[in-house]
């Protein structure tokens, strides 16, 4: 089983998500925010189970991503650490060329 690690910019991408939910309600935050988790401890037993993202090879070559409607969680694997690592939690509205160039 894979150790599962979230980045610095994803442990604030999911912070970051769960104030703008919990404008509307904590307890929805809240589950929505555990339902992202419940969705990445999946990669600790499948972790090639989210689709490969060449488009964003300029990044990180072994970049995939996991969606959770209407988020996306991107990591990468390292498959001779046995570690999934979380790099980010985004809404997939959003520029996501633009995100990952800055």
């Amino acid at each position: 089983m894979a150790t599962l690690r979230f980045t610095a910019p994803a442990r604030e991408d999911l912070r970051a998500l769960y104030a703008f939910i919990a404008a509307d309600g904590p307890d929805r935050a809240r589950t929505f925010v555990e339902k992202i988790y419940a969705r990445c401890m999946l990669l600790t037993t499948h972790p090639l189970a989210g689709r490969a993202r060449p488009e964003f090879s300029f990044v990180d070559q072994g970049l995939r991503s996991l969606p959770v409607r209407p988020i996306i969680v991107f990591y990468r694997y390292d498959e001779l650490l046995d570690v999934v690592d979380i790099v980010r939690v985004v809404d997939g509205r959003r520029d996501l060329h633009t995100l990952f160039a800055d």
